[in-house]
């Protein structure tokens, strides 16, 4: 029985192995191809390393999934399932290495939950704000140059070695206060993140609305060394909910001292089902492979797949708005609602698969 049951632990990890990686390939096209349309592909290419835990939680499920389903396959069409039966190997003793199995891919999951996926999305994020600030320097080092920042745009332009720059301020589209620098320094402070501008003395100009003329008469010159500029969000976003670390969530939500946040308990139970998610699936899918002939091709492999994206997938997306949306119904218990169905089928399958044998 041990051969046998090594034998099957060998198979299951080769067809695992081929099936994560083709995943892995597929959803990793998916995520260049929609970052690149907004970024360029080159740009895109160094960020490969950090799209990696979050697609490793939606392809560790699925492939141990399929993997389940073509292994019990192969050992059907060679007619060891019948060998084992006649051996007195139950169904619950061939059904243990694959507990096993799913079980440390649920921990893998939640190692990705817990420590890679955010680590991954902070790196992301500092990577693109330090992209960021390249496209920026890259922009104020040009003779003439005009970007635009929140309410904020800076015109800069060299001439005979020296740059100038002027600053506008606006409010609902209109100027409220535009100053001009001459013979300044504008720079990216990396570090904390900001446009620096930075001259001996800098002019303030009044605008006048009725002429429409945005330079009518000097008020004041003044000393003003130093006027910073954040970046805006397009080069410096914070990660969401989804790249929190779980214990970090749940300290938010049990926090007494602030307001139940709603969302952030949704997203915090979101992880928790979809971590139960593979072994659950791999469960699924033992009496999904004994659908179909043993002589012929199972259909078990096509099952797994509708159950996993007809039923699965949009339970949790059904259970994600329904925690948000129900005053009656626990948010835990929401989007507990696909992994009840996994359990009812599972169990529902392997009783009637043990009985059958």
């Amino acid at each position: 029985m041990k051969t046998i049951l090594k034998y099957i632990l060998r198979q299951w990890m080769g067809n695992f192995l081929l099936t994560f990686i083709i995943l892995n390939i597929i959803m990793m096209i998916g995520n260049i191809v929609k970052y690149s349309s907004s970024k360029g592909f080159l740009i895109v290419l160094p960020m490969i390393p950090y799209f990696l835990p979050a697609v490793f939680i939606y392809t560790l499920p699925l492939s141990g999934l399929i993997s389940t389903i073509t292994t019990i396959s192969r050992i059907r069409n060679k007619k060891e399932t019948v060998t084992l039966a006649s051996s007195g190997v139950s169904i619950s003793q061939i059904l243990y290495p694959f507990i096993m199995i799913g079980l440390f891919l649920c921990v893998f999951t939640t190692i990705c939950f817990q420590w890679l996926q955010p680590m991954a999305d902070k790196g992301k994020q500092n990577y693109l704000a330090n992209m960021g600030a390249s496209l920026l320097e890259n922009e104020l080092q040009k003779d003439h140059a005009v970007i635009e920042i929140d309410n904020n745009t800076i015109y800069s332009f060299k001439n005979q070695n020296k740059r100038s720059v002027i600053l506008q301020k606006r409010k609902n589209g209109t100027i409220i206060d535009e100053v001009f620098a001459d013979n300044a320094e504008i720079r990216v402070n990396r570090i904390e993140k900001r446009i620096e501008l930075e001259t001996k003395s800098m002019t303030l100009l009044e605008y006048d609305n009725k002429s429409q003329n945005y330079m009518t008469s000097v008020i004041k010159i003044y000393d003003l060394p130093l006027i910073k500029l954040p970046y805006p969000e397009t080069y410096s976003k914070k990660g969401s909910y989804r790249h929190m670390e779980l214990s970090l969530m749940w300290n938010e939500l049990n926090d007494i001292s602030k307001p139940f946040n709603k969302v952030l308990a949704s997203y915090f139970y979101e992880k928790i089902s979809i971590l139960f998610s593979p072994i659950l699936l791999v469960l699924a899918a033992f009496p999904l492979s004994f659908i179909g002939s043993a002589d012929g091709k199972t259909p078990g492999f096509l099952f797994g797949l509708a159950m996993v994206f007809l039923c699965y997938y949009p339970l949790l997306i059904y259970g994600k708005d329904l925690s948000l949306n129900s005053k009656i119904i626990p948010i835990w218990l929401c989007l507990q609602i696909p992994n009840i169905f996994l359990i009812i089928f599972s169990s529902l399958g392997l009783m009637r698969l043990n009985q059958k044998v």
